[in-house]
């Protein structure tokens, strides 16, 4: 939702910095890896309770993703095998994050809980989207999508404060699941 609001004034930045970073010879490819890297490292930082510095992980992994697809674009470079490898490290990376988050709330139920429903939920935003199109179905981005989730995980790990912020991601993560879900069976596969 919020990409999809701002995304001309989004690629007005980051299209002249895809640039640059093609000249100095990086490809989208590169830094799809190395921002699931970072997220991984988040991941590690969340389950040892190092949420402070596990949140700037997480905004450094979240840079590389909105960077890659610009790369991709300034390069010619845009392949389906680097947007499928971009979704999939994409999965993995919030998947990291989430069972850090899991492990270090692990003796705390609702914390636990809302790290469990943010992961299930979560992945089924991607999984409701990505049936859809392969049945040739549209459906629409929903309330939260990657970015909006990023940032609310991203919140809540710089506030050192995860717990309710995984329960509020779990209802957003809900809420754009089922509009996605709503969305693919009332378009029939039109």
């Amino acid at each position: 939702m919020l990409a999809a609001r701002f995304k001309g004034s989004i690629e007005k930045i980051t299209l002249p910095v895809g640039r640059v970073l093609v000249r100095i010879g990086l490809s989208p490819d590169f830094l799809t890896l190395l921002g699931l890297a970072w997220s991984l490292l988040a991941g590690a930082l969340a389950a040892a309770e190092r949420y402070r510095p596990a949140g700037l992980a997480l905004l450094v992994a979240g840079l590389m993703d909105l960077l890659d697809g610009p790369v991709a674009r300034a390069s010619a470079g845009a392949t389906r095998a680097g947007a499928f490898l971009d979704s999939v490290c994409d999965r993995v990376g919030e998947g990291a994050v989430l069972a850090g988050l899991g492990w270090s709330l692990r003796e705390d139920p609702w914390g636990l809980g809302g790290a469990l429903a943010a992961l299930v939920f979560g992945y089924l935003v991607s999984y409701t989207k990505a049936r859809a199109e392969s049945l040739g179905m549209r459906v629409p981005g929903g309330l939260a999508e990657r970015a909006e989730r990023t940032l609310v995980l991203m919140m809540g790990l710089l506030l050192s404060r995860p717990r309710p912020f995984l329960w509020f991601l779990a209802l957003l993560s809900s809420f754009t699941a089922l509009q996605r879900g709503v969305a693919g069976v009332r378009s029939g596969g039109r």
